[in-house]
């Protein structure tokens, strides 16, 4: 009889033993749960708004690039702002802006021309007067100095910069923008929403819409089978705790065949 017994018990400490999956200490099963969170999109940059990013300074002019805001491009002290361009120096027609309050420069709005014999500057277009004007430094040969007129092409016959002749090659408007002179500066911070030119409109305002980005967090879960969503009524025990159930349930039959045998037992020395 004890012998019986001891292989139940042992029968009920396997049952245990396999009911129950090994899980290391302190482990934990997780399961990853993607949140949705809306993040701000970085700040308004020449980078980050489409519409920025053919606005340029030259190498030599980064200091002097304007801020970018949402309700356009402020322009402080000496700021100005380059587009690249490819019209005749015959078709040039003066463009326009809308900036709020207004430069205290007329002559905000300008182009830079070139040819390929090196001739270069800048024409500034001064609406009060309807003329253009530049300005060319000293150098070997040049004809420094500041000149204006009313035909872009007229102003630059028989003009010679430091780096070439303008009469050399044929001229070309390689860039047009906005901005105040280097010296002086402008004493009215600015911020300018368009500018107009060969008949374009440019916006310079800059609204990044927010994005919506998702990460994945890890979610401790209990192990076994996630609950299904929807279902009525009591859920299916399983994993771990299906093991603890069976194991319980072993071990309440092998009591149970224990005091059976036990109780016949008893009563067999009684009846003797």
């Amino acid at each position: 009889m004890k012998r019986f017994l001891h292989s139940i018990a042992v029968a009920v400490a396997l049952a245990v033993a396999v009911a129950l999956p090994a899980t290391p200490a302190g482990a934990e099963s997780s399961s990853p749960s993607a949140t949705s969170s809306a993040s701000a999109a970085a700040g308004p940059s020449f980078a980050t708004c489409a519409n920025l990013k053919d606005w340029h300074v030259n190498p030599d002019e980064e200091s002097r690039r304007p801020v970018v805001t949402v309700a356009g491009l402020k322009f402080v002290g000496n700021d100005l702002v380059h587009h690249a361009a490819d019209v005749a120096l015959s078709a040039l027609q003066p463009g326009t802006y809308a900036a709020a309050p207004a430069p205290d420069q007329p002559s905000f709005f300008s182009v830079e021309v070139r040819n390929s014999a090196g001739a270069y500057g800048t024409l500034r277009w001064n609406p009060a007067t309807s003329k253009w004007s530049i300005v060319i430094g000293a150098g070997a040969g040049a004809t420094d100095g500041a000149f204006e007129g009313t035909d872009p092409v007229a102003l630059l016959a028989g003009k010679v910069t430091k780096w070439g002749a303008f009469d050399a090659a044929p001229v070309k408007v390689v860039s047009f923008g906005v901005g105040y002179t280097n010296s002086p500066a402008g004493t009215v911070d600015t911020v300018v929403t368009s500018v107009t030119f060969a008949g374009k409109t440019y916006p310079l305002t800059c609204a990044p819409a927010a994005t919506a980005s998702v990460s994945a967090s890890a979610t401790p879960l209990p192990t076994g089978s996630a609950p299904v969503a929807g279902q009525a009524g009591t859920l299916p025990i399983t994993g771990a705790r299906a093991g603890l159930v069976a194991a319980g349930g072993l071990l309440l039959l092998g009591a149970g065949v224990g005091m059976v045998l036990l109780s016949r037992r008893r009563r067999t020395r009684f009846s003797a």
